[in-house]
């Protein structure tokens, strides 16, 4: 795994643990230039949990009314029509 991923894997487990950006930045020893990337990052963390949560809540209320239209749930990628 090359340094890049793993620290972006590194700030994502810090920032689910709760950890503010100041915090990571300084645990991760990140200089000033690099702040904005980091909150870049974080937000865009947060911005995908909250578009698969979404997701989630829309294709489960369209299976649990049972107008899928074709539409069947696939474990572990969402739906696919049959």
């Amino acid at each position: 795994m090359d340094h890049h991923r793993e620290r972006h894997d590194r700030i994502l487990q810090m920032r689910e643990a709760g950890e503010s950006l100041d915090e990571i930045v300084s645990a991760l020893e990140i200089s000033w230039q690099m702040e904005e990337v980091v909150r870049r990052m974080v937000r865009k963390f947060e911005t995908e949990a909250i578009l698969s949560a979404r997701s989630s809540r829309f294709l489960e209320e369209i299976l649990r009314e049972g107008n899928c239209g074709g539409w069947k749930p696939v474990t572990g990628t969402g739906a696919r029509l049959t």
